[in-house]
């Protein structure tokens, strides 16, 4: 009764790493999308950032130019003012206050003088310096011309204003407000040649915001297609796969538990039939009906013991015995074994190891795996057909990372295998074979994965199959 006792703790055995790797891949699935949540919320706020500080520095530099036009357009209107106040302090006929007035008209024209010189660091096209040159010159002039006109009055000893200079202070006058004129006209078009700079930088920076937001939408849309590829695609399909395989186990865990219990119960019965076939024949003449039927049945029970020690190994495969083992000498021992077996058949085997590599696996364990995988390509060959066995370095992928891996490939030339047989390949008591048990492919697929590795196969019907065995290699080796 070992057998069924034993079925909870396999039971247990083969369930526990698949809800360990299932828990593990949803664990890293949401993890991954987290990060491609993270990744595309940065983007969408990178867009929304750039679209605010693009549209903050057009309205500051929009304000600016506002700014800008008004203080330098009042220049020339504040200058016709001071100009103007100016003049009315300027003394033109003989009073009691003569003296009054032209002290204040003296103090308002430095200060005219003094504000005009500090205007020029507010200009900034070389058309309104030039006439802010001109203005300062000609007020110089004027200030020239109403001093000797002042002082030619002071001469004449109150009498009055000399025409003459009055007219040289009023033509200086007309000169200095004209001058105030094509300085406000130097400046509409010094504005209007900056606002059309304005208008050609922002129109610049708003191509250059929308290509920009443009390839960033094309890079976040790049980047979700790459991280939905390379990262949530492949754990999506490792997750049905290991979801699939979990299912897989809890049926043969099932199914082992009820097999190992019916199976203990026949190995008794069997023995005792044999047992008593075996005396049977011993008493029956040779050539009789009677040894002939018994004969039969030996042959039937053996079969039948077959199945049975096939089904316990399926149920309850035990563990291997890892040890250091060259692959090529391995798959030397198989054809040794089998070239004699499959040259009696018409089929030729031939050996291609092109590794020296070694691995941790149990050799009793890996040579029944190729003996089964061997066997079934010799028999989908016809005579004159042909199996090969090679090995070869490789790198697979395990539990998320690359790792390095000997490749032992098992093809043949034969008739390959259809599509509904592929569906149901590795499934226990499925075969095609008139006298096979359908457990070689579940007990080799078994054995390959306690040694931490995986059979895959592609086959094309009509053109053989081949069966490849991935082992990770031994570290250091």
């Amino acid at each position: 009764m070992s057998d069924v006792r034993d079925t909870p703790r396999l039971t247990a055995r083969l369930a526990r790493p698949e809800k360990c790797f299932l828990s593990s891949m949803r664990a890293a699935l949401h993890v991954r999308l987290g990060w491609f949540i993270l990744l595309l919320a940065a983007a969408l706020s990178t867009m929304a950032w750039a679209a605010y500080t693009s549209w903050s520095s057009g309205q500051r530099l929009r304000e600016r130019l506002d700014e800008v036009d008004t203080e330098s357009f009042r220049l020339a209107e504040r200058f016709q003012e001071r100009l103007l106040e100016l003049n009315e302090d300027l003394p033109r006929f003989p009073s009691p206050d003569t003296a009054a007035r032209r002290a204040t008209f003296e103090q308002a024209a430095r200060g005219l003088d003094e504000w005009l010189a500090g205007q020029r660091e507010k200009l900034g096209s070389e058309d309104e310096l030039r006439v802010l040159q001109h203005l300062d010159s000609a007020l110089d002039g004027y200030l020239g011309a109403a001093r000797e006109m002042l002082k030619q009055a002071e001469v004449a000893g109150g009498s009055g204003v000399d025409l003459a200079s009055l007219v040289v202070v009023d033509r200086e006058l007309s000169r200095l407000l004209g001058l105030g004129l094509k300085l406000a006209a130097a400046h509409r078009e010094a504005r209007g040649m900056l606002l059309q700079e304005s208008r050609e930088s922002l129109r610049q920076l708003r191509n250059l915001l929308l290509g920009s937001l443009g390839a960033l939408v094309l890079a976040g849309a790049a980047l979700a297609v790459l991280v939905y590829r390379d990262m949530i695609q492949p754990l999506q399909t490792r997750l049905v796969e290991a979801q699939a395989q979990a299912e897989r186990h809890e049926k043969l865990a099932a199914l082992g538990a009820l097999g190992a219990g019916v199976a203990h119960e026949l190995r008794n019965p069997l023995t005792a039939i044999k047992a008593r076939v075996y005396t049977l024949q011993k008493r029956l003449a040779d050539g009789s009906a009677e040894k002939l039927a018994a004969d039969v049945i030996d042959v039937e029970i053996e079969r039948l013991e077959r199945i049975v020690r096939d089904f316990l190994q399926f149920a309850r495969p035990s563990d291997p015995e890892f040890l250091n083992v060259s692959v090529r000498d391995e798959l030397n021992a198989c054809a040794g074994l089998l070239a004699p077996q499959l040259q009696r058949a018409g089929v030729e085997l031939t050996v291609d190891a092109e590794t020296s590599a070694t691995i941790l696996a149990d050799p009793q364990q890996l040579r029944q795996v190729l003996i089964n995988l061997v066997q079934n390509g010799s028999q989908a060959c016809s005579t004159g057909g042909r199996v090969r066995l090679e090995a070869r370095e490789s790198v697979a992928r395990w539990d998320g990372r690359e790792q390095r891996a000997v490749v032992i490939d098992v093809a043949d030339n034969g008739c390959g295998i259809t599509p509904e047989v592929q569906r149901k390949l590795f499934d226990p008591f499925f075969t095609t074979k008139p006298t096979g048990t359908g457990l070689g492919l579940p007990i080799a697929a078994r054995i390959i994965e306690k040694h931490g590795g995986r059979i895959q196969f592609r086959t094309a019907p009509g053109r053989g199959s081949v069966f490849s065995v991935l082992l990770p290699r031994a570290a250091g080796r």
